[in-house]
């Protein structure tokens, strides 16, 4: 059994988009699943959704949901999940595109906590050399995909729940994070779990901007038709869609051969699939799923 946990507040993102990614996680794996939803608002979700409250994480609840997102910590503590079921977190702007069962499977074979990949140079590798000559310094993983064993990480919460009131008011000191592990979720996450710390490989789980764009439009062009890229593509089971020009509403906007451009980064959109995959989500009703 694979225990899934996502996370909700606010308005951003609604039932719909919960409810339309347990329909994409099901649709592509035959493993039993256990669905956890930690939100304030559970109106419309799943009957066979576990709903859990916020707990105390030590700070006034609008605080962990401003642009930090440190309300996601809430998944590492104490009677939230089951601790021994192997569990996968997934931000809501996360396509789920193949069988989580191959997240989890990075785990079982290399144990730790798994998040995506942010950085081009992955130096978490040399974190046993990093102990010795920069025992403070940490690869910043994204938390969008998350894989973890709960029993193993509720010291992530424990640290936090315990210390981020002082930490965030104070002034530098000894035992506390670098000003940069306290700026989000994972960050900190990065920094509190970086002795077990990997991240999926691009093949398994990647942000669209890593993997989507090039330098021009036939840039672009040119690394979607290499056949490492175009498999890669195909069997990927997380994507996730980050910033304004990759908002589930932009991405069903878009036609065959539009430019989109991130800062100096461009894409050329030939990407019919994930338009349908949004689109299924924006649209999902309970008539349909009944």
């Amino acid at each position: 059994m694979i225990q899934i946990v996502i996370v909700k507040w606010g308005t951003l993102y609604d039932h719909r988009h919960i409810n339309g990614m347990i329909d994409a996680i099901r649709s592509h794996t035959k493993v039993p699943l256990r669905i956890v939803a930690i939100t304030d608002e559970p109106a419309g979700l799943y009957d066979d959704i576990i709903i859990q409250s916020f707990p105390d994480l030590g700070l006034p609840f609008h605080k962990l949901t401003q642009r930090s997102c440190f309300g996601k910590l809430a998944m590492f503590s104490r009677g939230i999940l089951e601790p021994d079921l192997p569990t996968l977190f997934f931000d809501l702007d996360t396509a789920v595109l193949g069988d989580v069962s191959k997240l989890v499977a990075c785990m079982e074979q290399k144990p730790g906590i798994y998040l995506t990949s942010s950085q081009f140079f992955q130096f978490w590798k040399l974190r046993p050399l990093l102990r010795f000559i920069a025992p403070r310094s940490f690869y910043r993983a994204n938390s969008s995909v998350v894989a973890f064993y709960p029993r193993d990480y509720y010291f992530i919460a424990d640290e936090f729940r315990k210390n981020i009131a002082r930490w965030l008011d104070s002034s530098p000191q000894n035992g506390s994070p670098p000003k940069i592990a306290l700026g989000s979720d994972d960050k900190f996450i990065s920094f509190v779990a970086r002795d077990s710390l990997r991240v999926f490989p691009w093949s398994i789980a990647a942000r669209f901007q890593d993997t989507y764009f090039g330098f021009s439009p036939w840039m672009s062009d040119a690394i979607g038709r290499l056949p490492l890229v175009k498999r890669t593509r195909k069997t990927r089971v997380a994507l996730t869609f980050m910033g304004e020009f990759a908002k589930p509403e932009k991405i069903v906007s878009y036609e065959n051969g539009d430019i989109i451009r991130l800062g100096a980064l461009v894409s050329r959109w030939k990407f019919p699939e994930l338009k349908t995959y949004w689109h299924a989500i924006l649209n999902w009703s309970s008539s349909e799923n009944d």
